[in-house]
């Protein structure tokens, strides 16, 4: 039996995802029928479904392009959009 739940084309990351809790699910409730220790059946499912799900996030890491930063530009954009746009809060109160 093939365990691999491959995304859609056009699936939404959050439908993939609650097929593979439900496939997985089941599978744990076959096992646990077969006689399978609960705990060790719900351990191994969760470390199969954090793999599942984690493998499309790794798969784009490993094919994504390098990201060039300007650091210099990046800060100055920073600054510009944030900093200089927000006054500075008081750290403490004074009653005068």
């Amino acid at each position: 039996m093939s365990n691999v739940i491959k995304i859609k084309p056009d699936e939404p990351f959050e439908e993939w995802v609650d097929r593979v809790r439900k496939y997985e699910y089941g599978f744990a409730l076959q096992r646990i029928a077969t006689g399978d220790d609960p705990f060790k059946v719900m351990e191994d499912m969760s470390k199969r479904m954090v793999q599942k799900m984690m493998y499309p996030v790794y798969t784009a890491i490993k094919n994504s392009r390098g990201i060039s930063i300007d650091m210099k530009e990046s800060k100055k954009k920073y600054k510009e959009n944030y900093l200089d746009r927000v006054s500075p809060v008081a750290d403490h109160v004074v009653n005068d």
